[in-house]
């Protein structure tokens, strides 16, 4: 009997192992969707791969990675696009600032020609 006492202990300490494991799993899950919710995507990335280092087979996670991976990839390269752009009308702003400032009498005064030409 004592052979089959000891065929037992593994399975008897797995099982806790497994417990927590799967208890692990959830509060990883319930903070992902947490995550998701307040749209910390990046967080949200960072627990759906602890996720699967407990749990590869993970169905959920498995299904919205990629989507959540793609997102991440696209506000990327739209927050790169801004950025530049950004940059672009900055540059730009300085040099219409110039322009405004040296020629800005002779566009009023075209204004104010165009008016008076109007009431004439």
């Amino acid at each position: 009997m004592a052979s089959g006492d000891r065929a037992s202990e593994p399975s008897t300490s797995a099982a806790p192992e497994q417990q927590q494991e799967a208890g692990d799993v959830l509060a990883l899950l319930n903070e992902f969707v947490v995550r998701i919710q307040a749209r910390e995507f990046e967080r949200a990335m960072e627990l759906s791969r602890q996720v699967l280092e407990i749990e590869p087979d993970n169905r959920l996670i498995q299904r919205y990675q990629p989507i959540l991976e793609q997102f991440l990839k696209d506000r990327e390269m739209l927050d790169m696009l801004n950025d530049s752009d950004g940059d672009e009308e900055e540059d730009g702003g300085d040099e219409e600032e110039e322009e405004d400032e040296e020629g800005g009498e002779e566009i009023n005064g075209e204004r104010e020609e165009s008016k008076t030409d109007r009431a004439g």
